[in-house]
């Protein structure tokens, strides 16, 4: 079967579907989506190209009704949420309606993947696409260290994302997750899917393993670790074979890793510096940033039972811009109602899905689901489209696989 691009426009040519103009700016948002640089507000280029392959895709595409619906009721909540905030006397902050966008993002990226990764020629692009800004994040961890010592750029130690006026102020805690369920992706089907040789593959995992410690940040190795139990016990539950070339690789990352790290461990830590240290302390009691989490969710606790226990403060009615965490800012946003829809949306999409976890492409899309819905437990990654456009574009890329591969047999 043929990969069809578009209809004959003449002996000699072929017409250029409209569609490609969509798929354009959607390629645009991800090749971009690793810069940080605010065009207007909280606005980046991902997010105008996101937005502009949106607009475009209205009137060329038909859209997923489903997705629509879902984000219709979802809408009408923080709506509810905000016209009876309006009603109280709140020091309402009107830029704060921004929110309604970063709520719809989770809607908004699988409705226009949908629309637009129709065949196969596209879906190996945004592979592509995907695959080279991981890798150039893992470059940029590398070079950003070496940058601050060197007096090229002023800013923290621990790596954040590129294209900021300032890097005094870290994003860390995003670009460890970022990292972390990409590599997750790129572990259990990306390298396999591609067949990328045993040396490539290691290259790959060690050199992302080593950004992730200089994000100095403990949130990606929460992921990996979270992810790497949730494939082995669906590896276990549903008795798939794990062949010995897969167990040899593992074996010999890990040993060859720590033949590495003892042989070099001054330079190492030299290099790193105090990222190591803080990357994997887990002493959560002593910890500013976990208590400080704790703190946020009390705070957004009061501004749900000052407020609505039923809808919350709303978006422009919450006492503080941001709490720390997805269960925080949702009790504070829109109150038990909007967790409730949130949690239902979750199970559904779980229970879609779980019937069919024998396959690779399922299982993957599984397993980044489960990882990165509970890493917005602890998180806010979801409301920020440089974490959710590659997030769910990698848990979407292998359902959407299998279903072109159905098509292909049928």
């Amino acid at each position: 079967m043929t990969d069809n691009c578009g209809s004959l426009g003449g002996r000699h040519s072929k017409s250029v579907p409209a569609s490609s103009i969509p798929f354009g700016f959607f390629l645009l948002a991800l090749l971009f989506n690793p810069w940080n640089s605010a065009l207007m507000s909280s606005f980046r280029a991902n997010d105008l190209f996101l937005l502009a392959s949106l607009l475009t895709i209205i009137p060329l595409k038909r859209v997923s009704g489903v997705f629509l619906l879902l984000w219709y009721i979802w809408m009408v909540i923080l709506l509810v949420s905000l016209t009876r905030s309006s009603l109280v006397s709140y020091p309402h902050d009107l830029s704060r309606l921004a929110f309604f966008y970063k709520y719809s993002l989770i809607f908004f990226v699988p409705l226009v993947f949908l629309a637009l990764v129709d065949r196969v020629s596209r879906l190996r692009l945004v592979e592509v696409f995907v695959f080279v800004t991981f890798v150039f994040l893992i470059a940029w961890a590398y070079f950003y260290p070496i940058a601050i010592n060197r007096g090229v750029l002023i800013g923290v130690s621990r790596a954040s994302f590129p294209g900021p006026a300032s890097f005094e102020i870290s994003d860390a805690h995003l670009y460890s997750n970022y990292l972390a369920v990409s590599l997750l992706y790129y572990m259990i089907y990306y390298q396999k899917i591609r067949r990328h040789s045993a040396f490539l593959t290691f290259a790959v995992v060690l050199s992302a393993l080593g950004a992730l410690v200089l994000t100095g940040s403990r949130n990606g190795f929460v992921v990996l670790g979270l992810g790497g139990v949730v494939w082995f016990l669906f590896v276990g539950s549903f008795r798939s074979r794990v062949s010995k070339g897969v167990a040899f690789r593992v074996l010999a990352l890990v040993v060859v890793s720590a033949m590495l790290s003892i042989a070099f461990w001054e330079q190492i830590s030299d290099f790193l510096g105090g990222a190591a240290a803080r990357a994997f302390n887990f002493s959560f009691g002593s910890d500013a940033s976990a208590q400080n989490r704790l703190v946020l969710l009390g705070v957004a606790v009061d501004d749900m039972i000052h407020s609505s226990v039923l809808f919350g403060a709303s978006l422009i009615g919450a006492s503080v811009l941001w709490y720390d965490s997805g269960f925080g800012i949702l009790l504070a946003h829109s109150g038990f109602a909007g967790v409730i829809y949130i949690v239902f949306l979750l199970l559904l999409f779980f229970l879609l899905y779980f019937p069919l976890r024998l396959r690779i492409e399922y299982r993957t899309s599984l397993v980044l689901f489960i990882v990165y819905a509970f890493s917005n437990m602890i998180t806010e990654f979801a409301l920020v489209t440089r974490s959710v456009l590659p997030s769910i574009v990698c848990i979407m890329i292998p359902l959407v696989s299998a279903n072109l591969r159905k098509k292909v047999v049928k």
